[in-house]
């Protein structure tokens, strides 16, 4: 589900999710985001996976403002094609 590279300062993170992303996986994405440091970069890779629900969204959201509020500088790719998959 969840493919981490890191540079060897830990400066920057490459994240790719692969596969169903439901509620209760959060928590492995939660804990992935939470051990960049203030200030480190975050390439996330969201081409292949599958939103259960919208709650899935909204925790994402969410998890993503956390980031916001520690200054990590984030890129996100695979989200434009949201506009044509269906969410229940």
């Amino acid at each position: 589900m969840l493919g981490v590279v890191d540079d060897p300062e830990l400066a920057m993170r490459l994240l790719s999710v692969r596969g169903r992303l439901a509620p209760a996986s959060l928590d492995v994405l939660a804990a992935a985001f939470g051990e960049l440091g203030t200030g480190s970069r975050l390439h996330l890779d969201l081409t292949d996976v599958e939103f259960t629900d919208r709650s899935v969204l909204t925790g994402l959201a969410g998890l993503l403002d956390e980031l916001d509020d520690r200054r990590v500088r984030l890129r996100i790719v695979g989200l434009g094609r949201l506009a044509s998959v269906d969410v229940d």
